[in-house]
């Protein structure tokens, strides 16, 4: 049975973190005209930002393999607000790009240690709470364009620093609730792992988890674009209404929040490849659809793509974490740092493809990037059973052929 008081504060601490990142793409196409950047160096601050949130994850995966730190999870929170209120305040490039490390340093930290205690908590139906944990993130992400909107709205890019104060009160809150984290999950912490680094090489460098990195890379370029993207397209290309692109931002995310809570349930029914490669394949017709409709309609297309390609996120989570187990930290920080955090380096590209060869282009290239991650997703193992059996099996027979064999045998004699 999952403890329900930690998971909500587990959650309220995800959405506050991720609430911080989300106001970041609605900041973009301001901090571009403040500043006078041009498209490279825009998706050079998305660059910026998930390098520092995602890429480096596992490095706190790892450490959060070997010791308890539940510590970060609060520093993190107040790390990450206070970066992104920096950010709008920057007076110039450099310092831009400076406070948006810092606060991507800070939601870093944050997610390994938070994923650990999920799945701690989650027993048997770790791929459900892995879920629900996800959905306080995607609602932060949602949420983080309406929060960016009101208080640029209403005070300028300065406004921004108004989400330290909620940061820090929601970081107090979480660090109350350390006694009881460790009370419920205390044996599960006091675990830690001590594999060899060869065996840690070894794993991250097979192939499923290649495939799976490779495949949840795409689906993060994907989104970077959509999320960062789609508002410059929509405001500087076609002159249309900041505030109406950031609630089609919104819906997409919310969507997203919405897809993550039937995801996970579904792929323990029906698998977890198969989960992914439906989503991948409805992704293209629903993109397709996303620039060529307006209004209303733009915003219900939104959502269902949100609904889509973020309900997989829990699933790719929990299907690293089955293919490592004894790296849970590692495997947490892989897929949902390093992989997501590759679509920084999607963003930095796509920008380029911008401004040389216009936005136009640049947004049929997110349209046409879920054909690939679809191919690649069919190259999946159906579980990480079936992966595991296969190591099993391939140690039995290296074990039998390095054995010593038994005096007048031949090595080879059947």
């Amino acid at each position: 049975m999952l403890d329900a008081v930690i998971m909500l504060w587990l959650n309220l601490g995800h959405l506050f973190t991720d609430l911080n990142q989300g106001a970041l793409p609605l900041m973009l196409p301001l901090l571009q005209k403040s500043l006078g950047l041009s498209y490279t160096a825009t998706g050079a601050i998305v660059l910026a930002s998930q390098i520092s949130s995602s890429i480096v994850q596992p490095l706190f995966g790892y450490y959060s393999d070997r010791r308890s730190m539940l510590w970060i999870m609060p520093l993190g929170i107040l790390v990450t607000g206070m970066g992104i209120g920096l950010a709008g305040i920057a007076s110039n490039y450099p310092v831009l790009l400076l406070a948006v490390l810092l606060s991507g340093l800070g939601a870093a930290s944050f997610h390994p240690e938070a994923s650990k205690v999920a799945f701690l908590i989650g027993g048997p139906r770790r791929a459900s709470a892995m879920s629900i944990f996800y959905v306080g993130g995607n609602l932060g992400f949602g949420l983080g364009p309406l929060l960016a909107t009101a208080l640029i709205g209403w005070f300028g890019l300065p406004g921004m620093l108004g989400v330290i104060a909620p940061s820090a009160l929601m970081a107090l809150g979480l660090r109350a609730s350390f006694p009881r984290i460790v009370r419920v999950t205390g044996e599960g912490l006091k675990h830690h792992s001590r594999v060899p680094g060869r065996e840690i090489w070894s794993t991250l460098f097979s192939r499923p988890v290649m495939l799976l990195v490779l495949v949840v890379s795409i689906r993060s370029w994907v989104q970077m674009g959509v999320v960062n993207f789609i508002p410059l397209w929509y405001v500087n290309y076609l002159g249309g209404s900041q505030p109406f692109i950031s609630r089609v931002v919104t819906a997409f995310l919310i969507g997203g929040a919405v897809g993550t809570l039937v995801g996970g349930p579904v792929s323990d029914s029906l698998g977890r490849k198969p989960v992914i490669a439906l989503s991948l394949a409805l992704m293209m017709p629903l993109l397709y659809l996303l620039i060529h409709t307006r209004g209303a309609w733009m915003l219900v297309v939104s959502g269902i793509a949100g609904f889509v390609l973020v309900s997989t996120y829990s699933v790719t989570v929990v299907f690293g974490q089955e293919l490592m187990p004894k790296l849970l930290g590692i495997a947490s920080g892989l897929m949902m740092g390093f992989a997501i955090g590759t679509g920084g380096i999607g963003a930095t590209v796509l920008g380029r493809i911008a401004d040389v060869w216009g936005m136009p282009v640049a947004l049929w290239c997110i349209i046409v990037l879920p054909v690939l991650g679809f191919a690649l997703s069919l190259l999946l193992p159906r579980d990480a059973a079936e992966v595991i059996a296969a190591g099993a099996k391939e140690e039995k027979a290296g074990s039998y052929v390095q054995s010593p064999t038994r005096a007048g045998e031949s090595c080879c004699s059947k």
